[in-house]
């Protein structure tokens, strides 16, 4: 992993039976830009001291989604969904709203299954009106609320 690549965090609320309710915060490193596999990230990530890793759960390879729940299994990793819709980090401009909400669902429903902490999504496209934008991220939040996930936005692509 690249030094350089920045680190995600989150503020994860967790009962302490002693103490009552009290902030933590933990570190994840994500895997945007690494080269090698999954399962080297994870020694880095753990060696490093980090919480857990971000990291799509879409891929080319059709075993990435059972290798990624095995690793973060393995090395007692907590995981960040990233999700980028209507493409990869630079979304197809001329992709439709519709398009980009059904790919968010779809990868939401990919992941699900592995519970991820929360689910950072690069959605949408920012050369967009203002109004399409708001439609967009008000459908998108409604999308996260039907699964019951926490997504937190990325707005700064195309």
């Amino acid at each position: 992993m690249h030094s350089g690549i920045v680190v995600a965090l989150s503020l994860i609320n967790q009962l302490d039976n002693d103490l009552g309710d009290i902030m933590q915060l933990k570190t994840f490193k994500t895997v945007w830009g690494h080269t090698g596999t999954l399962e080297e990230a994870a020694t880095m990530v753990n060696e490093a001291g980090f919480a857990g890793f971000e990291a799509p759960a879409k891929h080319d390879d059709p075993s990435h989604l059972s290798t990624l729940e095995a690793t973060l299994d393995k090395h007692g990793l907590e995981w960040i969904q990233e999700i980028c819709t209507a493409g990869s980090y630079v979304p197809r401009r001329r992709a439709s709203v519709s398009e980009h909400l059904s790919d968010l669902e779809s990868q939401i429903i990919l992941g699900k299954s592995l519970k991820p902490k929360f689910i950072n999504v690069m959605g949408g496209c920012d050369a967009w009106p203002i109004q399409t934008s708001i439609d967009f991220f008000k459908a998108a939040m409604e999308i996260a609320d039907k699964y019951d996930v926490l997504c937190s936005f990325e707005t700064h692509r195309g």
